[in-house]
């Protein structure tokens, strides 16, 4: 590959496709003078993939101070992206912590069941909750979803989703494995007693790190990009985007208070080995569990703050 092809292909990759449409050539023209057959350096490389990806943040209305009706509409629609990526990491998060929790109950007297159990109702209740909220962001979504599918065709529409039917196929087949293996073991061998478990555990995170966050994040994001809100459905979605956030800092606040009260009342349900500690509850796939749904937390936070000020810049304008 000559270095001529190799600078296009960064400005393909790094660029959005609006941007190379209108100053791709010029900016090739430009490192072609400059640099000629010279190798660019890496600071250079550096600074011209870095400036390519502020310009897809632009261009989402992730990034920048974006001014106007068309800017207004960016953050907006910006800003519910954010949070539905926030709540894909914080159901994840959610599903490994609902699974370590089971059982939580045989291991604690029934005098000490009060506080834990009223924490994991209010967490189901703000779970099922969630689950409508997204159903309405799905209704709301679905003109401009539909209009999408049309300009795109089927045949193209299937391949762009292919990566991620995949993926969402291989977590789905290996969460099975991991559940049917889950249900044969012990409170505390789910809970770290297990090396092996562990160790499959952990090969499952990976996998649905890269499965679902990374392969159906970056296919279901080049479909969100193309999705286009009319100014009542952002108003719609930013106030949809406070209800999922709502509901994550209830799931956060309980669950707390439910790792709290079983660390207290009955320690022996967190597990001595390399993954836990009886005598704090600091159980590791715990700790990680809190502080990914806290990191959900904080970007829903961020997301909606977004959606909310986009949406109501384009209520003045």
């Amino acid at each position: 590959m000559t270095r001529r092809a190799r600078r296009a292909r960064l400005v393909t990759w790094s660029y959005p496709s609006s941007w190379r449409a209108r100053y791709g050539e010029e900016l090739l023209c430009l490192l072609e003078d400059t640099y000629g057959e010279h190798p660019m350096s890496p600071r250079a490389w550096a600074s011209l993939v870095g400036a390519g990806l502020t310009q897809r943040g632009r261009a989402a209305g992730a990034v920048g101070g974006l001014t106007g009706a068309n800017g207004a509409h960016d953050r907006a629609r910006a800003g519910t992206l954010s949070v539905w990526w926030a709540w894909v990491v914080f159901g994840l998060a959610g599903s490994a912590f609902a699974k370590f929790s089971e059982h939580w109950d045989r291991v604690t007297r029934p005098a000490n069941r009060a506080v834990p159990s009223t924490a994991m109702s209010v967490m189901q209740g703000a779970a099922v909750v969630g689950a409508l909220v997204w159903l309405a962001v799905a209704v709301v979504s679905w003109r401009a979803l539909a209009r999408v599918a049309r300009r795109m065709g089927r045949a193209r529409m299937l391949r762009l989703l292919r990566p991620a039917l995949v993926a969402v196929a291989v977590v789905l087949s290996s969460t099975g494995v991991l559940v049917e293996v889950a249900h044969h073991l012990s409170a505390g061998q789910r809970n770290g007693a297990s090396a092996w478990y562990g160790a499959g555990f952990l090969a499952w995170a990976t996998v649905c790190s890269v499965g679902v966050v990374v392969t159906s994040g970056a296919v279901l994001g080049r479909i969100a990009l193309r999705l286009e809100y009319s100014r009542r459905e952002l108003r719609i979605l930013a106030g949809l985007d406070v209800a999922a956030m709502s509901v994550m800092g209830v799931i956060v606040v309980s669950m707390i208070v439910w790792w709290a009260s079983i660390a207290g009342a009955a320690s022996r349900f967190f597990t001595t080995t390399a993954l836990g500690a009886t005598r704090t509850g600091a159980s590791i796939p715990m700790v990680l569990c809190a502080l990914t749904m806290a990191a959900g937390l904080a970007l829903a936070t961020w997301g909606t703050r977004r959606a909310l000020h986009g949406a109501r810049s384009l209520a003045r304008a």
